[in-house]
């Protein structure tokens, strides 16, 4: 079974009413629906410290054979772990392993740095949502 790795801005804060949390927690919940393994990155954050967060994050990434970066707007994922988590799949997808990088995108694609914008992109909303279930189907594992 294929495992997920959904990406989305980080807030201590938590702010479950932020677009972008509303729209991966969406995605989350319909992949596990049909029965993918999904880690959704706001979802587990260690209390222990940065060393302890990149560990969970970085075994998550490895076993990871699809990222989905969730994104309102292109600063959302300019720096911080957002940029980490999608940089760090998108080098691995470039260096020919089997991955899938995907993004859902609440912005304008155009304006989204050069990995993202060279990956396929869907936008939020149902339609966008339907194409990137059926790409995450289609992806041979």
């Amino acid at each position: 079974m294929k495992e997920i790795f959904v990406c989305c801005r980080f807030s201590f804060e938590r702010d479950l009413c932020a677009p972008e949390y509303v729209a991966a927690r969406s995605l989350t919940e319909r992949l596990r629906g049909m029965g993918y393994r999904v880690y959704f990155s706001l979802e587990e954050t260690p209390d222990s410290g940065t060393y302890d967060y990149l560990t969970l994050i970085s075994r998550h990434l490895d076993g990871a054979e699809c990222l989905i970066l969730v994104s309102g707007a292109p600063g959302d994922c300019a720096d911080g772990w957002v940029r980490y988590e999608w940089e760090s799949f998108y080098r691995d997808v470039a260096d020919g392993k089997k991955k899938l990088f995907l993004s859902y995108l609440g912005g304008d694609p155009a304006a989204y740095p050069r990995g993202i914008r060279m990956s396929p992109s869907f936008r939020w909303g149902e339609e966008g949502l339907g194409g990137l279930v059926e790409a995450v189907e289609a992806f041979p594992v």
